[in-house]
This record gives structure tokens, sequence and C-alpha cells, in this order.
């Protein structure tokens, strides 16, 4: 459907309210932006290694489980 289809009138109308839709969702997600902006500014800094050293990090991990079959 072509909105040139339309009465002018209504074309007005659907102007209008795709207008107005338009503007509510661009409020909305600014807002989201807004609470998402606060809330990586509120986030506790995390420190980050400043080496590669892979056997070090290996003395820290936890070993795998070992899987163990029941027969019972």
């Amino acid at each position: 459907m072509s909105l040139a289809a339309l009465p002018p009138r209504i074309q007005q109308v659907v102007r209008t309210v795709y207008g107005d839709a338009t503007a509510h969702i661009f409020l909305i997600a600014a807002g989201a932006a807004l609470v998402g902006v606060v809330a990586a500014l509120l986030l506790p800094p995390v420190t980050l290694r400043t080496t590669i050293d892979l056997e070090r990090s290996r003395e820290h991990t936890v070993p795998e489980p070992v899987a163990r079959a029941s027969c019972q």
C-alpha cells in the first residue's frame, strides 16, 4: 500500500503518526542509552593482568573434576 494512494487528509494523519512515533522511540532509546552509560560508570574498575605468564596461570586454575561412574 502506497501513501500516495491515500486521500490527502489521511496522508497527513499517517505522516503525523509516524513522526510522533519516531519521536517517542528516540526518547525511549536516549533514556536507555543514558541508563547504560550511568551503569557503565558505576561498575567497579577491574585490574587486568600485565603479563602473559602461562605457567603461573596454570598454577592458579582449578583442576578439572574426574567423572565417576556409579554401578549401584
